[in-house]
């Protein structure tokens, strides 16, 4: 039997058990074995879900929509209990400050400022849903009404990438709950530990059994939550080519999906701007404090070819000051690369350079 713990920074309550129906109950599937980045220590080992293990996920999130009363209370009483959750999310919120650099390497400095508040969240989409009309009659061109009303999906697999795992799994979870859909959250296999501090708020707050259900798992458990037929919406944060295989299996199946999927943003540098201007800007902007790893950020420039040397000296130049090292030296400004494989790929674009 694995031996479930976590570093003492981050005290789950129930490292080897998920969360499902609002019962916390033993994993089956394949524990997750995780190293930190910063000196590659094993810092934790939690649990993983089987198969067997999203089948009750989905079962339960599933008669929680079809039978229990989270969909049918008001706006109000769900927008209460919105609140709820996110005043025991900031209960946790060194606790998920100390996740991040953990499980990625983002240092302390970046995490603390970050993650300050982990229930902003819940707390608009509370307001949302109370204070904007989800029904509405509108008049048409050619005569008569037309009403639109806003109802919710059914039940939402939430699956969120490594890089930030807590604030994009409550980009999805947050307008998800507030409309009344009920939620299996499905972290990254190398940074699940922000769901555990999720599903112990949830129960904190007193959500209703089966609204939100956890299921941290590695491929083959995550592509059955993807093709489970209980599901009906997908929502997912990560690389295009898992977008599109996970777009390919929704449509297969006639089920929504959304995709937040990879980017590589440009700076585009005008003539006329001085290049210790450009700097200024990006050198933050290109995402120094996660090592470059999110989709958003200015990861390359586009300059014309009379200044392209000049912007290469002064942004080298300019990063040389950045100091890189363990993530949890509040004087680190860089961390490290999250994993091994992604070191490998980044060293890779190096060498075809």
């Amino acid at each position: 039997m694995a031996d479930f713990f976590t570093d003492d920074r981050v005290p789950l309550t129930r490292p080897g058990e998920l969360l499902i129906d609002g019962e916390w109950s033993a994993a089956t599937g394949a524990p997750l074995q995780l190293i930190s980045p910063s000196d590659e220590s094993h810092h934790a080992t939690v649990g993983g879900s089987s198969t067997a293990d999203v089948d009750r996920a989905v079962s339960a999130a599933r008669r929680a929509f079809d039978q229990g009363p989270w969909p049918q209370t008001s706006p109000a009483e769900r927008a209460t209990l919105l609140r709820a959750f996110a005043s025991a999310l900031r209960k946790r919120a060194a606790q998920f400050q100390a996740c991040w650099s953990f499980q990625t390497g983002v240092p302390i400095s970046m995490a603390r400022m970050a993650i300050a508040d982990p229930g902003h969240l819940y707390d608009y989409y509370a307001d949302l849903i109370v204070n904007e009309a989800l029904i509405t009659t509108c008049q048409r061109d050619l005569g008569g009404y037309a009403i639109v009303a806003r109802e919710p999906v059914g039940v939402v697999a939430a699956i969120a990438p490594w890089n930030h795992p807590s604030h994009l799994m409550s980009l999805k979870a947050a307008p998800a709950l507030a409309m009344g859909c009920t939620i299996v959250a499905k972290p990254a296999p190398e940074s699940p530990l922000d769901v555990f501090l999720m599903a112990e708020a949830a129960v904190e707050a007193g959500l209703p059994a089966g609204v939100f259900n956890i299921a941290p798992a590695d491929r083959e458990a995550s592509d059955h939550l993807v093709r489970h037929a209980g599901v009906d919406k997908v929502s997912f944060t990560g690389s295009s080519a898992t977008g599109a295989h996970i777009a390919s299996l929704c449509g297969a199946r006639m089920a929504r999906s959304s995709m937040e999927l990879g980017g590589k943003s440009a700076a585009i540098v005008l003539d006329d701007i001085a290049i210790e201007d450009v700097v200024r800007t990006l050198v933050p902007a290109s995402g120094i404090n996660m090592a470059g790893q999110g989709c958003a950020f200015l990861t390359r420039a586009v300059v014309s070819r009379k200044r392209r040397d000049e912007l290469a000296e002064a942004y080298a130049a300019a990063v040389r000051q950045i100091k890189v090292g363990h993530a949890f030296d509040p004087t680190t400004q860089m961390g490290p690369i999250a994993m091994k494989r992604q070191l490998d790929k980044v060293m890779s674009y190096i060498e075809k350079g």
